[in-house]
């Protein structure tokens, strides 16, 4: 079953769990015919190991890590996966991971082995939030583009109406008519007239955009975060509107 996953955006999107993943995964590299994934593990000091002597160096002068403006140790556990075919590495993935309580180790180990999923192209919207992530802690945002931002924001026009001519009151409409008479005793002329050509009034249209259908996900975490909030539920018309509210009810305390 899939679970409704929030991006840093406000994005919501189903997501597949490393469960229903694994079948696809393991029918495209089946283990039967030379493919083998590999876990291990390691600590923070152990992949640093220039930092190692820096503390043992500390220690030996007498001096606390504060003091030689070392970083403290925890208990940082990185954790990796990595897809062989035979003896050639396919692909890896890692995971770092503060192991303090129960299953602390456990979730360590899955994250590694999804986020190597996600490399081999099962699940690759981690990858995605991880970027936006990153994208995030450099205060970069994905926006919309600035013709769609203005599209969206240009007020709609309704086509312009050709004028209807008024007409004359019949008085004055006699009198038009009885000057423009032509007696018997007068020839009619015989010389074509030209037609009186009428302006064209042109309709203008303005692009009518329909409106955008707001995700069901989008709602869910919506009224999920009022509720936990005990705040009403914001009122939005798109998506846009949505993922700012459910950034708001974030953001509240």
């Amino acid at each position: 079953m899939s679970i409704t996953v929030l991006k840093p955006n406000g994005e919501a999107f189903d997501y597949r769990k490393v469960s229903e993943r694994l079948p696809a995964f393991l029918e495209a590299f089946p283990l039967d015919e030379g493919y083998r994934i590999v876990r291990s593990h390691s600590t923070y000091v152990e992949k640093c190991p220039g930092l190692t002597r820096l503390y043992e160096a500390a220690i030996n002068q007498g001096k606390s890590i504060y003091e030689a403006g070392l970083p403290e140790l925890s208990n940082t556990v990185i954790f990796e996966a990595a897809l062989y075919h035979n003896s050639d590495l396919i692909a890896n993935a890692s995971s770092a991971k503060v192991v303090v309580s129960y299953k602390d180790w456990e979730c360590g180990e899955t994250a590694a082995f999804q986020r190597l999923m996600a490399a081999c192209g099962f699940g690759g919207e981690l990858l995605d939030i991880d970027g936006e992530a990153d994208l995030n802690d450099q205060n970069l945002r994905v926006t919309a583009s600035d013709w769609d931002t203005k599209k969206a924001n240009k007020p709609r026009r309704k086509p312009k109406k050709s004028e209807t001519p008024v007409s004359a009151p019949k008085s004055a409409r006699a009198d038009a008519n009885a000057e423009s008479a032509v007696t018997h005793d007068e020839p009619a002329s015989t010389t074509p007239q030209a037609p009186v050509q009428q302006p064209v009034v042109e309709e203008e249209f303005e692009e009518v955009v329909p409106a955008e259908p707001i995700q069901s996900q989008l709602i869910t975490v919506l009224n999920q975060l009022a509720r936990g909030k005990g705040v009403p539920v914001p009122q939005v018309r798109n998506n846009q509107e949505a993922r700012a509210a459910i950034q708001e009810l974030k953001r509240a305390g």
